[in-house]
């Protein structure tokens, strides 16, 4: 005949899965609470109780970890209490009563891992915890240690490789590519040119008429013998770069010929 663990860490939760109370015990102690909430004593988990009873629901008892060592199951219970919050719960302490100031030892921190290690939550456990959660706020310290653990972090070469046969032939919506293509083109900077630019020296006037004076048949020395522009810069608005190109043709447009 096995032998069952003295103590164990239970939740209790309303019938719509979200958690309202989390507990260390022994014995009866998960069925202790209906038992008080029936006999009127008060206190905020009971008055839950008494509610849910009124509207006709029943209350979902679940056991969540199970061990002989008693500072064991203190551990998980304030583990437990944080992890979900102490505002979405009837509980009027962190957790661990009795055991105030315990520090666990590598051994039972060794244990509690081993314990849990590998060992899933039921669906409908699962499914409260994650009710509890849900639009519970992260705080500004909690997103500092996120942003801390990941910056630096590479993905494992197999992660890679797993995430792109993933997405192997995977056909974005055209919902999604003009989300892409709107945030790119936000994030991009705008680059100043011709007479936005700080730096520049030649407005965008006086490489139009450099042009022109070429077209006309005037050669580059002449063109800079009567404008005063280096010769360099002569051959360089002859012949400008594809972006300076679009920039000084774009301004063409709006000059009457």
């Amino acid at each position: 005949m096995d032998i069952l663990p003295r103590f164990y860490v239970y939740v209790l939760c309303r019938p719509d899965g979200r958690p309202f109370y989390v507990g260390k015990g022994q014995g009866n102690r998960i069925n202790a609470h209906e038992s008080f909430a029936r006999n009127g004593y008060k206190s905020k988990r009971y008055s839950i109780i008494r509610k849910i009873w009124r509207e006709g629901g029943e209350i979902f008892k679940s056991k969540v970890f199970e061990t002989d060592n008693e500072d064991e199951a203190y551990v998980m219970e304030q583990a437990l209490i944080a992890a979900i919050g102490r505002k979405y719960l009837a509980n009027e302490s962190d957790g661990g009563e009795g055991n105030r100031g315990y520090k666990p030892t590598d051994e039972i921190k060794a244990k509690i891992s081993a314990a849990t290690k590998g060992r899933k939550m039921s669906p409908e456990t699962w499914a409260r915890v994650q009710a509890a959660k849900v639009g519970k706020p992260r705080s500004e310290e909690c997103k500092a240690k996120i942003r801390a653990n990941l910056t630096g972090r590479k993905l494992p070469p197999e992660h890679v490789a797993a995430s792109a046969a993933g997405n192997k032939g995977k056909r974005w919506s055209e919902q999604t590519r003009q989300n892409i293509l709107d945030g790119m083109r936000n994030s991009k900077k705008v680059r100043p040119s011709g007479d936005a630019h700080h730096r520049t020296k030649w407005s965008n006037a006086q490489v139009l008429e450099v042009q022109r004076l070429y077209k006309s048949g005037i050669g580059p020395a002449e063109i800079a013998r009567r404008t005063g522009i280096p010769y360099s810069t002569i051959k360089n608005f002859i012949h400008p770069s594809a972006h300076a190109r679009k920039q000084v043709d774009s301004d063409d447009r709006d000059i009457p010929t």
